[in-house]
């Protein structure tokens, strides 16, 4: 029942001014606000607040998901440049593009419409695809990510290290940023594994000349291991819970990233080795 009325709602949820955007912060390495990703919230009359994680499987089951991303893209647009008049500086806001939106013969088209529309900077925008639903179609998501990245726009992966070709296949993606997936983050701090897990990936991208964001971030040992393995980016609840465009500049983004002292990291892995 709560499914068909999801599923049913969906069609008319725009019209209503029912969705709005939820913005979570991210920090560099000097403690310094950067920019922000846009997280789409659904406040149903009856139902309350339907997360993401229950509402866009229904739309793409449905065949409704191209609808929701494309008010994301047009609100994202519209909203950034609230976010720079109010900010007076160029914060690059990230958004989530579905496989299903890789799909779409005139996604590359529609965007580029939108950034003119509202006069946008290519470069303040970066689209964030999961590692699955890249690999899902790969030919046709480079395609259309070439287009953007020619075109200026940022291409970020993911929930990296959650899939199973990610090596074979990073070489050949047309991205700039992986996000190191929360799950690895959440266990930084006590498992070996994950931190042997973390510090690899990072290492491999610094390789490709690709830059690192990690997500899921609650605690200041966690922003502390992340920055001695060379994290280029936090994002967390550490800094920030999403919150409202209305709310966002109520809020003081300013930080003090932390490295580990060298006899705790020594002390954390003599304990640890090869522990898993």
């Amino acid at each position: 029942k709560r499914k068909l009325l999801i599923t049913n709602s969906i069609a008319r949820v725009i019209e209503e001014q029912e969705f709005t955007l939820y913005y979570q912060a991210k920090i560099n390495r000097d403690g310094l606000l950067m920019g922000f990703e846009a997280l789409i919230r659904w406040l149903h009359p009856s139902l309350g607040m339907i997360s993401p994680g229950e509402f866009i499987p229904i739309a793409e089951h449905s065949g409704k998901v191209h609808v929701i991303s494309r008010w994301v893209i047009t609100q994202v647009c519209k909203e950034m440049q609230v976010i720079q008049t109010l900010t007076n500086r160029d914060l690059r806001i990230s958004l989530n593009l579905s496989a299903h939106d890789l799909h779409a013969a005139d996604l590359y088209d529609f965007v580029k419409k939108e950034i003119d529309h509202y006069c946008i900077n290519p470069k303040l925008l970066e689209f964030e695809i999961t590692e699955s639903a890249y690999l899902e179609s790969f030919q046709s998501s480079n395609e259309c990510l070439k287009k953007f990245g020619d075109f200026g726009c940022s291409i970020a992966l993911d929930d990296f290290g959650t899939g199973y070709s990610s090596l074979s296949y990073l070489t050949q993606i047309k991205i700039d940023t992986l996000k190191i997936d929360q799950q690895f983050v959440k266990e930084i701090d006590y498992s070996s594994r994950s931190r042997l897990v973390t510090s690899t990936i990072i290492d491999l991208a610094k390789s490709l000349n690709l830059t690192i964001c990690a997500e899921g971030i609650e605690s200041r040992i966690q922003q502390a291991y992340l920055t001695e393995l060379g994290c280029d980016y936090y994002q967390g609840f550490l800094y920030s819970k999403p919150l409202p465009l209305e709310d966002l500049f109520a809020v003081d983004f300013n930080f003090t990233v932390e490295f580990v002292e060298d006899s705790e990291v020594n002390l954390t892995k003599v304990e640890n080795v090869y522990t898993f």
